[in-house]
């Protein structure tokens, strides 16, 4: 009886031990095809983070070209400005130049700003992002300096210059200009017909000191796009 016994606790014990590798067998496998799927998850939300930083970093090549198409444009118009100046004083003034200058003086210009991709990457979550000083710095162009210009071209009423200088500047330089016998535009000849008041001087300066201003802002805006660009170079690996 005792032999009996024996044997079935032996092979009690041996389906025990076979259960208890089965199961564990079933745990293992169920922890490796987790892993296999969190690496999985991490290399598609890798490759996807990469690819909307790339699509950021080629869209801030837009922007920083239009920036400084605007730079350009904000140079002319103060430029043009110390020449209707100079013009109204009595100098002399090219007049092949004429039609740039008034157009250069009165121009007004805005930024893209495109926030398309940094929305995508909002919504797909910065954490994925592994550099902290990136996510701060991303953020901080968008959601403070991108704003911030924004604000200033279309919201902050000094800097509208077309709006306050623009009408009584041409008020007193529309007087001053005549077609030629090609239809080009030229200044008048006569200093007699010019006069520089001290309100049409304070207005030109008035409205290069705005654009000195949004120049000054345009400057801090290419600092921080080279910034990002830079910091997702590290990111994705391609500088």
């Amino acid at each position: 009886m005792k032999l009996f016994r024996k044997s079935r606790e032996e092979r009690s014990s041996g389906y025990l031990l076979y259960a208890l590798g089965e199961i564990v067998l079933v745990v293992v496998g169920i922890l490796i095809a987790l892993q296999i799927d969190t690496w999985n998850t991490q290399r598609v939300n890798e490759t996807r983070k990469n690819n909307i930083l790339s699509e950021i970093r080629e869209q801030l090549k837009d922007d920083l070209e239009d920036i400084q198409v605007n730079i350009a444009g904000h140079e002319s118009s103060i430029n043009a400005g110390e020449r209707v100046i100079a013009y109204l004083r009595g100098d002399s003034v090219g007049q092949d130049s004429v039609g740039y200058f008034l157009i250069s003086l009165t121009g007004d210009y805005t930024s893209l700003n495109n926030m398309t991709s940094f929305e995508t990457l909002k919504d797909f979550g910065l954490q994925h992002i592994r550099q902290g000083v990136l996510r701060t710095e991303i953020a901080r162009l968008y959601d403070y300096h991108y704003e911030s210009l924004e604000t200033l071209e279309e919201e902050y009423y000094p800097a509208s210059y077309y709006e306050i200088y623009n009408d009584r500047i041409l008020d007193i330089v529309e007087p001053l200009l005549y077609y030629d016998e090609q239809d080009r535009l030229r200044f008048k000849s006569n200093t007699g017909n010019r006069r520089l008041t001290p309100r049409i001087e304070y207005d030109i300066r008035q409205a290069s000191f705005w654009r000195n201003f949004q120049l000054r802002e345009y400057n801090e805006v290419i600092d921080q796009i080279h910034l990002v660009d830079s910091l997702i170079g590290l990111e994705i690996g391609k500088r």
